[in-house]
């Protein structure tokens, strides 16, 4: 008698999130002029015998005192 075997495969780790963080040695904002996209790292896919991927890591970005960040869609 054959058996159905499924994938056993575990799900994807959390991709790494971004944080805004106070940096008192910057009073510009001008690494944002060169680089418009910034992106933490991807969660990596998941292992055999349903083992959850390793999660990605943070980015923190560094701005000056004073700075405001707004959400582009909810204003």
């Amino acid at each position: 008698m054959l058996q159905q075997v499924g994938p056993d495969g575990g799900d994807g780790g959390k991709g790494g999130d971004i944080y805004f963080k106070v940096d008192k040695d910057k009073n510009t904002l001008i690494d944002f002029r060169y680089n418009k996209k910034f992106k933490a790292t991807n969660g990596e896919n998941g292992g055999a015998a349903r083992c959850t991927g390793k999660s990605g890591e943070d980015l923190y970005i560094g701005v000056p005192i004073g700075t405001i960040i707004k959400d582009e869609k909810t204003r």
